[in-house]
């Protein structure tokens, strides 16, 4: 299968995902990104997880740890040296589930388990396969009642936040900060942090790897004679795109053509025709509104037609917000600083 029709698939699948949500939410689901498109591979995990959320079983924290082989005796069966033993170990399972605790440095150790047993355990959670990487967070003090709050205000907001309840709720009693009376929450077990091709150099290598790759496999197939790729591509969109130069083959130093490849069609033009690799986004930007178009219209030129027409309706749209994108890019000083 071609790259493209990968990227027609993965939109497809996006799009699947999407109305099997709907359904399951009887059309209640809203499925906006917030002002920011999401990259297609992003999107697609992020899906994935939404529904895996939605078709888990629902079973209690109970059950999960029993099956887990931890017990939990009554608090007041224990000693003070065994009940810190056992809220260890309820945490750490927890964590090994991506079961995650918030706030409990306002409780004691016997208070925290105590809380644990009577509040949290019998609740419905999702249960996830073991492989999911899914995080839960059981929040010990947002629970919604006014004992909860008044914990929050007194030891967990800042000033800042203080001073904006007072502003919103003139009529609520704001405690005065203290300090809470324990250490807890900073040693307590934390969910890895996301990979972000950003911020991770071999995430980002290995991306700009794969999307080179593609941009040769595209050359290849078109019979393109060209010279060498460019190192390091020119400016990328983490999980989106890279830009790339590709120079004359007797000729190095000199650029023959831009190209974009990645989680998106590969593409490539003459520099003849196009100034620098920004003024090229905005060119294929112009053609993929074009396009989209073209194919609205049902007359989209051969050679450049994506899909079958009856998957047109759904392609259209992508079209024009990867269009967005690269105006957006383009027109991003940052990416193109160096």
């Amino acid at each position: 299968m071609s790259e493209d029709g990968k990227i027609v698939e993965q939109v497809f699948h996006i799009e699947e995902m999407k109305r099997e949500l709907e359904e399951l939410s009887d059309g209640q689901v809203m499925m906006g990104t917030m002002g920011e498109e999401l990259p297609p591979a992003m999107e697609e995990q992020f899906l994935e997880q939404v529904l895996d959320f939605e078709n888990a079983p629902m079973v209690t924290h109970r059950e999960q740890l029993t099956r887990d082989g931890v017990m939990l005796p009554a608090p007041d069966e224990l000693n003070d040296d065994e009940l810190a033993l056992k809220l260890i170990e309820v945490i750490h399972t927890f964590a090994a589930r991506r079961i995650f605790l918030d706030g409990t440095n306002h409780l004691s150790d016997r208070e925290l388990y105590t809380q644990l047993c009577e509040d949290v355990m019998d609740e419905m959670t999702p249960d996830f396969p073991a492989d999911s990487e899914m995080n839960c967070h059981i929040d010990l003090i947002t629970n919604g009642d006014e004992e909860g709050l008044q914990y929050y205000l007194r030891y967990y907001a800042d000033e800042e936040m203080r001073e904006l309840w007072a502003k919103d709720f003139p009529d609520q009693v704001i405690p005065p900060h203290e300090d809470p009376p324990y250490d807890r929450d900073r040693h307590l077990p934390q969910p890895p942090p996301p990979p972000n091709p950003y911020d991770d150099p071999a995430l980002g290598e290995a991306f700009c790897s794969d999307g080179r790759r593609k941009l040769e496999r595209k050359l290849e197939a078109d019979g393109l004679v060209h010279g060498p790729i460019v190192e390091e591509p020119l400016s990328y969109a983490g999980d989106l795109a890279c830009v790339w130069a590709i120079e004359r083959l007797n000729d190095q130093g000199s650029v023959e053509w831009w190209s974009i490849s990645g989680d998106l069609p590969t593409t490539y033009l003459p520099a003849a025709e196009v100034p620098d690799a920004r003024a090229f986004l905005h060119v294929v930007s112009r053609r993929w509104r074009d396009l989209a178009e073209a194919m609205e219209n049902g007359n989209p030129p051969e050679e450049l037609v994506i899909g079958a027409p009856k998957d047109w309706p759904r392609l259209i749209p992508m079209l024009n917000r990867r269009a967005d994108i690269l105006e957006d890019w383009a027109g991003y000083d940052e990416a193109w600083e160096e």
